[in-house]
């Protein structure tokens, strides 16, 4: 089998471990190609981990660079990562988009996988005559193993508590909001990620007299997850983050915004707080004093993401999805569902 993936970016949350990733690096027995357009930001900036994997070759360059490398390749499939498919020319080729915030542009696709069940049902109303395209394949994650102790290489005490935050400094995922429920008070902020923010973050970390660590970019986050007590996620918005998938599988206990699909996914397995940094704040502190409570909110979350998210159900669904006839996926929400 052939597949021709088209991506804007090379999913990179926690090194190599990503929605894409495990995706490709199972299907082994697949032949695949890899599309980066060379006008998206990180165009390629992960091309060197995907080449690792043996059946995998990405390139980056422009339309007609990609249209001459996917007729010479004639695939099976095409996936749309997150982007406009090129749809025209495909032949007999399947075309399945994936998408996986709210507002994604609508694709003309033959399958479109969303990967929660919220975001399926916010596609489906705004384009009801797509509903036998929509279905929900969750993410998945493998557990990993840290390669060193962050916490000795950053000196902090091991009676420390430490939050953390990992992912992209932006807006949306509202870092910020950490660093301010954090002022005054004796906890380090683990800061693991960059992003256009991170310069605002570093300032107002200094101005509020917050003990943050910024680590950049980690090949290994599993360290980083090792290294936390509680990890935040004050998003704005979000479907089903990779980071709190893996942060759950590590073990470790979790304050979460109740937007999007989060509440679908992790019910009352999670700390749960408002936007704001001073209820943020407070749940911290209050999570951090009950380490009985972490301890078993943090194993629950575990033995779901564990049933959830497994890479073999994950991997089957979306073999079925990008290989399987054509009639497999119609009127289905979910390939799970399937014979």
């Amino acid at each position: 089998m052939k597949l021709f993936v088209i991506a804007p970016y090379l999913p990179r949350t926690g090194g190599a471990s990503s929605y894409l990733y495990p995706l490709l690096k199972h299907l082994d027995d697949v032949e695949i190609k890899v599309y980066v357009p060379s006008g998206c930001a990180d165009a390629g900036s992960m091309a060197p981990v995907f080449n690792d994997l043996p059946n995998v070759e990405v390139r980056t360059g422009g339309d007609t660079d990609m249209k001459t490398w996917f007729d010479s390749f004639q695939p099976d499939a095409l996936l749309c990562w997150e982007i406009d498919p090129y749809k025209s020319g495909c032949g007999g080729t399947r075309v399945v988009s994936v998408i996986h915030g709210e507002g994604a542009a609508h694709p003309p696709s033959d399958v479109i996988v969303c990967d929660t069940e919220n975001l399926r049902t916010e596609l489906i109303e705004n384009y009801p005559d797509e509903a036998s395209k929509a279905i929900t394949i969750n993410g998945a994650v493998e557990l990993g193993e840290s390669d060193f102790d962050l916490r000795k290489y950053y000196g902090i005490p091991e009676k420390w508590n430490v939050v953390g935050f990992v992912g992209r400094f932006v807006p949306e995922k509202n870092p910020e909001a950490l660093v301010r429920a954090s002022a005054g008070q004796d906890w380090t902020v683990l800061m693991v990620g960059i992003g256009p923010q991170e310069e605002l973050l570093d300032a107002l970390s200094m101005e509020l007299g917050v003990d943050t660590i910024f680590t950049g970019e980690m090949d290994n986050v599993w360290s980083a997850y090792e290294a936390m007590d509680l990890l935040c996620i004050p998003s704005l918005t979000e479907e089903f983050a990779q980071v709190s998938m893996e942060a759950a599988l590590a073990g470790v206990p979790m304050v979460m915004t109740p937007v999007r699909s989060n509440p679908e996914i992790f019910g009352k397995n999670v700390f749960w707080t408002s936007l704001q940094p001073k209820e943020m704040r407070k749940t911290i502190a209050q999570a951090l004093e009950h380490r009985h409570a972490r301890k078993v909110l943090a194993g629950n979350a575990k033995r779901m993401i564990q049933e959830r998210c497994g890479v073999q159900r994950f991997v089957e669904e979306w073999r079925k999805v990008l290989f399987g006839n054509r009639g497999d996926v119609k009127n289905e929400h979910s390939i799970s569902q399937l014979p």
